[in-house]
């Protein structure tokens, strides 16, 4: 195998098992084609009976889906079956507006990881499985209630068990993730964000470096390294130490990168993320940024921005009086917190 041909190899199977000498064998050719395995479809079974061939089950994918989601000439995607509700049934020609299909924009309204918020009593229960229900019925998509959980607070344990039977799926527990950030009703720690500092520093493999010069090892490091904890950021103040080793494996990634053989950091961390005009390269700092995206929120409060977190916050915790003004509360949420202990940056650069 030519070096062309064993760096595109290397290139699909992204393994560190491609930095031990020959690649070139059948377990490697066997990983580096799962994700391809994992993916195919390889028969159906029809009406009509099996179908193995790939344009036949290409085809039968494609007709299924265009008569489950109706003809391309209709604005509204997914229509209802027509005796679905009965004439009799109907109390007005006002039904007509109930029963016309749902748009694209509707049906993303509920898509995967949808959290939904109801009261744990038995008619807050019976409500939201008649409208599950009805949205099966008319939309024509089941929902997958293995997948689901029911997170339930405030009730004994026998009341947590009756609210998940009636709702058919399991009991989950805080804390949970959710969106690939951690939820709670307690403070979040240092180990609830090793998730987080295992992702930034699994992200890149080692050996790519060997084909990067510095420039590249430094626009890689600051576009996806960097960019990682980006999310989690807006809504959290990280921890010191959860900085700190998200900060370790950036600075290994692009001082050392060849092998398992360390190497020396020429300059520390904290000088090579300052800005290049003053003296450093470049690299985001995510303490600063974690900072700058928080105060975020208390710019929005001073701008009357409207919105549901804004209107939260003021009636939660503000009310009329300012932010800095000693009637506001300084316990609360973790998030509450954060904005308290953060909101003397903000005099730094406003105008207040």
């Amino acid at each position: 195998m030519d070096d062309i041909k064993e760096e595109y190899w290397r290139q699909r199977s992204r393994l560190r098992w491609t930095l031990q000498e020959d690649a070139s064998t059948a377990y490697f050719h066997a990983i580096a084609n799962g994700r391809r395995r994992k993916c195919l479809i390889p028969r159906l079974k029809t009406d009509t009976g099996e179908v193995s061939e790939q344009r036949l089950v290409m085809e039968h994918v494609y007709n299924f889906y265009g008569n489950l989601m109706g003809s391309q000439g209709e604005t509204r995607m997914f229509p209802l079956h027509p005796e679905l509700w009965p004439v009799e049934k109907r109390i007005s020609d006002e039904n007509d507006a109930i029963c016309v299909t749902f748009t694209v924009e509707e049906l993303d309204e509920y898509a995967d990881n949808t959290m939904i918020l109801i009261e744990p009593t038995t008619r807050g229960v019976a409500n939201l499985k008649f409208i599950l229900m009805c949205y099966e019925n008319m939309s024509g998509l089941t929902i997958n209630y293995n997948k689901s959980e029911a997170v339930v607070t405030g009730v004994s344990d026998s009341g947590k068990l009756r609210v998940a039977n009636g709702l058919n799926c399991k009991l989950g527990s805080l804390p949970m993730h959710y969106l690939g950030l951690p939820v709670s009703n307690k403070a979040l720690f240092v180990a609830d964000w090793h998730f987080l500092t295992k992702k930034v520093g699994h992200r890149v493999d080692l050996w790519q470096g060997i084909f990067l010069a510095a420039a590249g090892r430094l626009e890689l490091t600051n576009s996806c390294l960097s960019s990682l904890p980006m999310f989690a950021t807006r809504l959290y103040l990280l921890h010191e130490s959860t900085h700190g080793a998200m900060n370790h494996s950036r600075a290994r990634s692009f001082w050392e990168w060849v092998g398992d053989k360390r190497k020396y950091h020429m300059v520390e961390w904290a000088t090579v993320c300052r800005p290049r005009d003053h003296g450093g390269m470049g690299i985001l700092n995510t303490k600063y940024m974690n900072i700058a995206l928080m105060l975020r929120w208390i710019w929005k409060l001073y701008q009357n921005e409207e919105g549901l977190r804004e209107d939260l916050l003021r009636a939660k915790y503000l009310g009329d009086n300012d932010l800095f003004s000693p009637e506001v509360p300084t316990s609360g949420s973790q998030f509450w917190r954060a904005i308290q202990k953060i909101k003397w940056f903000f005099k730094l650069g406003a105008r207040h």
